[in-house]
């Protein structure tokens, strides 16, 4: 059985903590006109808020979507990331980078074990960055650049689907 879910009590919550693990490279090639960073990484959050809901019925025969809100998800994100500035000239810059980002609910409170194994709502699996800037003067620079969002549809921790969410330029 899973129980039944309990709202988390009124009042200040507890901070979210964090540990991580990191590993990676950099690079800085050609008088540091390109530069570069690989990293591999392991974050785990503790006492992480979320929210659920679910449909009512009241004694008038009235519908109503209710938010149950609840403290005490651990989530645990493994990825991998990479950077790279290219500075073709003094006042042109190029950014670009990636990120395979599996982000999971690993331990829930009594009553949400239904998460479990699940991305957390605003996770994306992957995510990339194209952006350009370049100075006109001292002091203004004009910018540009794309971004992509994969949205991360887990089933379990195994299980998933990915379709876009975001593309802005």
């Amino acid at each position: 059985s899973t129980g039944s879910p309990i709202p988390v009590v009124t009042g200040t919550a507890k901070p979210v903590l964090g540990e991580g693990t990191e590993v990676g490279m950099k690079t800085d090639l050609l008088g540091g006109r390109i530069s570069s960073t690989l990293s591999l990484y392991q974050i785990t959050q503790n006492d992480v808020q979320s929210s659920d809901s679910s449909v009512f019925t009241g004694p008038t025969g009235t519908s109503a979507a209710v938010a149950l809100y609840f403290q005490g998800e651990v989530i645990r994100s493994d990825g991998l990331e990479y950077e790279l500035t290219y500075s073709p000239t003094d006042r042109l810059q190029i950014f670009f980078n990636a990120t395979d980002d599996f982000a999971r609910i690993i331990a829930v409170p009594v009553g949400y074990l239904y998460f479990l194994g699940s991305a957390p709502v605003y996770a994306s699996r992957y995510e990339s960055n194209l952006w350009a800037k370049y100075k006109v003067t001292k002091g203004f620079w004009l910018a540009g650049g794309y971004k992509f969002a994969s949205r991360y549809d887990a089933v379990s921790a195994t299980n998933f689907n990915i379709y876009p969410k975001t593309m802005e330029y």
